[in-house]
């Protein structure tokens, strides 16, 4: 209990001594914002601790707005502390538009150096005036976005002052801020110095950030043309259109972009804001698949970038508030649209996870940039460049992954290019054993197909000894059967001859008994002779047509109706013969010889095969370009079968047993008939009639 008590009484005087300290703290903070109040200012100290940096939080400055635009430096220099708002030197508003008061109560230290800067960020302030008491004069100082570079005192992407602290150690100075829309600046104080340490270090950050952005830009397009992948164009869009933006909206390259008088850096940024989300909006399209995966969000994707492009159109015609208020409408339903489709990638579609995950900075600094239009970002100094940061944040991010993809498909192209070329040295090692084998094959073939071939000339050889030796024998046969026909014809001609005689002797008187049987002898001896002359006839022309093509016959104009009565007259049995189906007289160009045999052969099987009491009839007539010579017969009809032999060399129908023949008629007509360009058909007449017709077709 006693150590209890003893260990209680040291806190006890701690608690005392901490009630003491506080309402001291207090009383002097009372007597402070007492003197502040009687001053009319919130006195800010220069020390050399402030030296060699940018100063921004660390500032105490007073703030008016003004969104009438009607204040006068008079007016602002006139009002009580009571008008002003305490703020560090990062300063916003959730007024949109307008003008803001600033002022500052400078006192600087004895160590501190006598000459600074106070500088004025962002670079997109439409004019920044800075007034100054010095030697009971007023001393007034205005740059803005549409001031020509040459104009400005001091080069600095932002808008810059000199402060002289020489004479005076205490300074009251006054700033007007117009704004083309919403209300955000960074003042910063920074030592004469240490200025250029401070240009050097932001440009090199710009140097390091343009050259990242050109490599991702170019490395994207390049693929967008490899790849044909709308995808990377798109992406490469969004990063030219966002490094677009925070270059301008850093202030960067100013110099060289807008050096004349009356160009503003504003309009060009609310542009290349709005196509980045636009082409963002279009991004997510096709590298998410929406249009199969999400039609509703693809659709509204569409509507979204189509606004974008329209916003960005009147931009560049007008540079007005209500355009500015619009866009960030627009603005703010994009943001959550993006966070749902990354949500929706990183759980659901899981298909570009990392890269979505590495989008998250940039959404987050568009939203920490958007906090600046309601006032709700003064914890954050240079919340402008946030953008810029993330999206190298990004960047280096969507690097890696590709760096990672890209060393996974190089080992992984390593491992095929291995794989490859154990397969060629496999397949090469094949290739050999089957080029051997096959050459091994090609040589057993090779010999097989010269021993054939040794095999197939001694065959022709063969047959060619063989042919030779046949056309001897057709010669011979030739010389032979034209032998026989001049011996057999002689001897037939002198038997012909005689009987003429005979006939002619018998014809002179009147027939005895005896002398009636001796003329009916004779009568048999002529017909006999008639049938050997046919056979030599036809003998002779087979061998004749055999050695003659087309071109070779003697063909000749000719009335055909005379041919036709011409070869009757030399037929037995000429009285059986019926040419009144012949109505007109025809021409044709044949070889009379042969065309008299050809129908010689047909009128001669009509009349040895028809009933001797039926007569056998010829008609003609014309079909086309030919003429067509019809022998009508009653004999036995011609079976189907039969018709196709017919005219077969030596063939004899089983109607001809009894029939005296060689088998040679029809087959030399139908020789006849080719030779002229013709044809031969025969045709089974109707069941009333019967016996057969055979048709001669023959060119006119």
């Amino acid at each position: 209990m006693n150590n209890a008590k003893i260990m209680a009484q040291p806190l006890k005087v701690i608690i005392g001594y901490y009630k003491v300290v506080m309402w001291l703290l207090t009383v002097s903070i009372m007597c402070g914002f007492s003197s502040f109040s009687a001053a009319g200012c919130l006195p800010q100290a220069i020390t050399s601790s402030m030296e060699g940096a940018p100063n921004i939080k660390n500032l105490s400055i007073l703030m008016l707005e003004d969104s009438t635009q009607k204040l006068t430096f008079e007016d602002v220099s006139g009002f009580s502390i009571d008008r002003f708002t305490p703020t560090a030197g990062v300063v916003d508003s959730a007024v949109k538009g307008g003008s803001i008061w600033l002022k500052l109560c400078l006192d600087k230290n004895l160590d501190a150096r006598e000459h600074w800067i106070l500088s004025v960020l962002p670079a997109y302030i439409k004019k920044v005036e800075l007034y100054e008491i010095i030697d009971n004069k007023l001393n007034r100082s205005v740059v803005g976005d549409v001031t020509a570079w040459d104009k400005r005192k001091i080069n600095y992407r932002g808008y810059a002052f000199h402060l002289d602290f020489s004479r005076y150690s205490e300074k009251t100075i006054y700033l007007k801020l117009d704004f083309h829309h919403r209300i955000s600046a960074d003042i910063m104080m920074i030592d004469g110095a240490s200025m250029y340490d401070v240009v050097a270090d932001d440009y090199l950050k710009f140097g390091m950030y343009f050259s990242i952005v050109l490599i991702v830009f170019l490395a994207n397009l390049i693929l967008s043309f490899r790849t044909k992948n709308k995808s990377y164009f798109y992406y490469s869009m969004c990063i030219l259109f966002l490094s677009s933006f925070t270059i301008l909206n850093g202030g960067y390259l100013y110099q060289s972009l807008f050096s004349d008088e009356g160009m503003s850096a504003m309009p060009a940024i609310m542009v290349s804001i709005c196509l980045y989300f636009c082409s963002l909006h279009l991004f997510f399209n096709a590298a998410y698949e929406l249009e199969s995966n999400a039609k509703l969000l693809n659709i509204a994707n569409y509507i979204f970038a189509a606004g974008y492009v329209i916003i960005s159109v009147c931009y560049l015609i007008s540079n007005d508030l209500l355009l500015y208020r619009i866009v960030t409408v627009i603005y703010m339903a994009s943001i959550p649209v993006f966070f749902g489709m990354v949500v929706y990638d990183v759980f659901w579609l899981k298909k570009h996870r990392f890269f979505s995950l590495s989008l998250v900075p940039v959404l987050l600094a568009f939203v920490l940039s958007s906090a600046r239009s309601f006032g709700m970002s003064d914890s954050f100094a240079f919340v402008e460049e946030i953008p810029a940061v993330a999206s190298l944040v990004h960047m280096i991010t969507t690097s890696i992954i590709l760096a990672k993809k890209a060393w996974f498909l190089e080992s992984e192209k390593s491992k095929a290019v291995k794989e490859l070329l154990r397969f060629s040295r496999e397949y090469s090692s094949n290739l050999e054993r089957d080029v051997d084998c096959r050459t091994k094959d090609l040589a057993l073939s090779n010999e097989k197909l010269n021993n054939e071939i040794e095999s197939r000339r001694l065959t022709e050889d063969r047959l060619r000894e063989a042919i030779i030796i046949e056309q001897k024998e057709r010669k011979m046969k030739r010389e032979f059967v034209a032998i026989l026909s001049h011996e057999l014809r002689a001897p037939v001609s002198a038997i012909d001859m005689a009987v003429q005689n005979l006939e002619f002797n018998l014809s002179k008187s009147v027939l005895s008994e005896s002398e009636t049987s001796t003329s009916n002898r004779i009568e048999s001896i002529k017909k006999s002779t008639n049938k050997l002359n046919r056979i030599i006839e036809n003998t002779i022309v087979n061998d004749k047509l055999l050695r003659i093509d087309c071109a070779e016959i003697e063909v000749v104009e000719v009335e055909l109706f005379g041919l036709i009565a011409k070869t009757v007259s030399t037929i037995d049995f000429e009285c059986r013969v019926d040419l009144s189906g012949i109505k007109e007289e025809m021409m044709a160009k044949v070889d009379v010889d042969l065309v008299q045999i050809a129908l010689s052969n047909l009128i001669d099987n009509a009349l040895k095969y028809s009933d001797k009491c039926f007569p056998v009839k010829i008609t003609m007539m014309q079909v086309d370009d030919c003429v067509e010579i019809s022998v009508i017969d009653n004999g036995e009809e011609i079976s189907e079968d039969e018709k196709r032999d017919i005219f077969e060399k030596y063939y004899r129908s089983h109607t001809a047993h009894g029939n005296p023949g060689s088998g040679l008629g029809l087959f030399l007509t139908k020789m006849i008939a080719e030779k002229h360009k013709g044809s031969i058909k025969v045709i089974t007449n109707d069941s009333n009639v019967g016996g057969n017709t055979f048709v001669l077709r023959l060119p006119i």
